[in-house]
């Protein structure tokens, strides 16, 4: 608010020096004044020595511009949601218990005392399941690309400027992370060159993961000494101009670990062999849903409740859980958030099941709101659900709850 202020007549020097200046009218701002918040809790309540802890500061009197501190050191990424939320990432501190405090711009501070603990351990915070199924909650999907690992060739062709002799040469790659050697890829077409002024350009797809690439040659197919190793490359491409060969031969295995894995390529086989065989028939409605442990469950469909187990690394079948009800045309499943799987029956009926792929048990699942046979499916729905088609010459569907478990009738095509 303005304040006027209006000099006094009485002051004399003051008239004789303002002259016909007085009296004199004022106009002071006064800036608003902004309370000191308080901090009244912190989440996590503790954290790494080394910081990054993403932390939610509640309390009172936040604004914008706040700045959060724990244990003295000054938080990043701070942002206000709330005059009584904040969020921040904390940073390093010494192992113990620490201060947090919040300042309003410009100094108006307040801390809560011992209200953090630096520690050696890493922290998770646990979603509880009554955080997403409480009533008005949506089911967040997550968006994933596959990533083909396989290290492919995409040319080896013979170039200029080198020294390589008349011949035929192979190449193989592998990758290498933090923990070890990929299996050698593909061996490539062989390369030939007629000598004198000739090199091989190498070229191929990179693989999510690798820190560095090693290349072998030889100029025997599918035979590599113990000194074929001619390099190792940050980067596809390389262009060989006759390196010397070195001790190291490519290995047969692998010895990386987590995401980086190269397949064995092989030309592929001209005639099929005979495989195991499930437990019992497969015929319509049959279809193969892959566990966690990289078997797959093969349901048989044909009017039935059987199923097989099949193992591919010892390519062997054994019998898997019956479903609740038959299976038939029309059957399919939808993935839950939990890793089950609603089984939906088809053969013109409103049964199904929910298959619980690590327990590997069935147990029966929500009624659809009228019969699904031939032609039934599901689409999955932005919000997470699914909209079971019924088909079996009906205009009818289904909207199927995921999280709640719960089937109620959809719109009618």
């Amino acid at each position: 608010m303005p304040i006027l202020v209006r000099t006094s007549s009485s002051v004399g020097l003051a008239r004789a020096s303002l002259g016909w200046l007085a009296p004199l009218a004022v106009a002071v701002l006064v800036a608003p004044a902004h309370a000191a918040p308080t901090v009244t809790a912190i989440a996590p309540a503790s954290g790494n020595t080394a910081g990054a802890t993403p932390v939610t500061i509640t309390g009172t009197g936040f604004i914008a511009g706040a700045s959060a501190s724990v244990g003295g050191v000054a938080c990043t990424q701070v942002k206000v949601l709330s005059a009584t939320t904040l969020v921040a990432v904390t940073g390093a501190h010494a192992a113990g218990s620490v201060t947090v405090q919040v300042c309003n711009p410009p100094s108006d501070c307040s801390a809560a005392a011992s209200s953090f603990t630096y520690n050696s351990t890493t922290d998770f915070t646990k979603t509880t399941k009554a955080q997403f199924e409480t009533a008005g909650a949506t089911l967040t999907n997550l968006a994933t690309t596959g990533i083909d690992s396989t290290l492919r060739w995409t040319n080896w062709t013979p170039g200029t400027g080198g020294s390589m002799a008349a011949g035929t040469y192979y190449y193989v790659v592998t990758a290498v992370n933090g923990t070890g050697e990929s299996r050698k890829s593909v061996q490539s077409t062989g390369a030939v060159v007629g000598g004198a002024n000739n090199a091989v350009t190498l070229n191929w797809t990179a693989v999510p993961g690798a820190i560095t690439y090693k290349l072998y040659r030889t100029t025997v197919s599918g035979t590599y000494g113990a000194s074929s190793f001619i390099a190792t490359v940050v980067a596809p491409p390389y262009t060989d101009v006759a390196a010397a060969t070195s001790a190291g031969t490519p290995p047969a295995s692998n010895g990386a670990t987590g995401d980086l894995f190269l397949a064995y390529g092989t030309t592929p086989a001209a005639t099929f062999s005979a495989g195991p065989n499930t437990s019992n028939n497969v015929d319509f409605g049959g279809f193969a849903l892959r566990r966690p442990n990289d078997t797959f469950l093969i349901l048989h469909g044909k009017n039935g409740t059987s199923s097989s187990i099949y193992d591919p690394v010892a390519n062997t079948m054994v019998a898997g859980p019956a479903l609740t009800g038959n299976a038939d045309r029309g059957s399919h499943a939808d993935p839950r958030p939990n890793g089950t799987w609603l089984v939906v029956h088809g053969d013109r009926t409103t049964t199904t099941s929910i298959y619980d792929p690590v327990a590997n048990t069935m147990v029966a699942g929500p009624a659809t709101s009228a019969t699904v046979g031939w032609g039934g499916g599901s689409i999955k729905r932005p919000d997470g659900k699914f909209l079971v088609i019924h088909a079996n010459n009906s205009t009818g569907t289904s909207v199927y709850d995921p999280v709640a478990n719960t089937m109620v009738a959809g719109p009618a095509m």
